[in-house]
């Protein structure tokens, strides 16, 4: 009877000792994981045996070695914080996205702010108007105010129509190339436009299917706002004579072929065009999905049906 309730207690004992020793296993682990045996971060004197035997105090120092936890996801970093390098280059706040607001410096948050600003009070209509957005710092403003530039058509609506042109020339102010069915040589004939720019601007025209607005000009390489100024006072625009693509029936190469678009947005525009109510599908639904990047929705009405 004795042995069995000796045998029993062993029996416990060796339980609990087993239980103390994994969770004194566990405590440890946590702790080294949590850097509690790091190395100390604030100087101390420790002594060292030279070369020559000699003992030596030495002070230490670990500040070098401080780094910060990311509570978020476990990670070590460096407490060091590394700035991000602002680019500067001529834009249009009007057309500029989220990510070129950021690559001047803002935050995404601030970038995000200056974008719903914008579609609040329907654009910015001169740099000045940057002020009004309470993320933008007076220094700020300083920094990016040389590189903005609002382009603003003579028409409101970025267009001229074929009734406008006509009332135009019939005043005899000035004598208007239409892009949209001008040939070469008629385009070689204003200023700048040779005949390298006349085969790039009729070649532009047919991937567009035709031109909204003169400042489309600049998104051929090498055609800068210099030549714009060059000839804006002699050309005009018909947006009458643009080629529209149906949108509910065209095919992903028909899509993706158009400038605007390309290759991922036709593909996300198939599958939203699938997945669709019927009666639903149409460019509307297309940029509130966020299809077509930013800089290209000012234009994109005009090529779309």
């Amino acid at each position: 009877m004795k042995r069995e309730n000796l045998s029993r207690s062993h029996s416990k004992g060796v339980v609990i000792l087993i239980a103390i020793v994994i969770a004194i296993q566990s405590i440890v682990l946590i702790l080294k994981s949590s850097g509690y045996f790091k190395e100390p971060l604030v100087p101390v004197n420790r002594v060292i045996v030279d070369s020559s035997g000699r003992e030596v105090t030495k002070i230490v120092d670990f500040s070098h070695k401080i780094k910060k936890r990311d509570n978020r996801r476990g990670f070590e970093v460096d407490n060091k914080r590394e700035k991000t390098k602002e680019i500067f280059k001529e834009f249009d706040p009007n057309l500029s996205s989220v990510e070129d607001f950021c690559k001047m410096g803002f935050s995404q948050r601030q970038a995000q702010s200056i974008i719903n600003f914008r579609e609040k009070s329907g654009g910015f209509k001169t740099p000045e108007d940057l002020k009004k957005v309470y993320v933008i710092s007076d220094e700020m403003y300083a920094k990016i105010l040389p590189f903005v530039k609002i382009f603003q058509p003579e028409c409101n609506n970025l267009t001229q129509t074929a009734t406008n042109i006509t009332e135009i020339k019939a005043k005899g102010k000035v004598s208007l190339t239409e892009l949209n069915e001008a040939d070469s040589a008629q385009l070689v004939a204003l200023p700048g436009i040779g005949p390298y720019f006349a085969r790039k601007i009729i070649g532009y025209r047919h991937k567009l299917g035709g031109f909204a607005s003169e400042y489309q000009l600049t998104e051929i390489y090498g055609f800068d706002q210099e030549k714009i100024e060059m000839i804006k006072e002699r050309v005009s625009v018909d947006t009458l004579k643009i080629k529209k693509i149906k949108i509910d029936t065209a095919s992903v190469k028909s899509l993706a072929s158009h400038p605007y678009i390309g290759d991922y947005a036709a593909n996300a525009i198939i599958r939203l065009r699938k997945v669709a109510a019927e009666g639903t599908f149409c460019l509307a639904l297309i940029i509130r999905n966020k299809i077509i990047k930013p800089e290209n929705l000012s234009y994109i009405k005009y090529y779309f049906e």
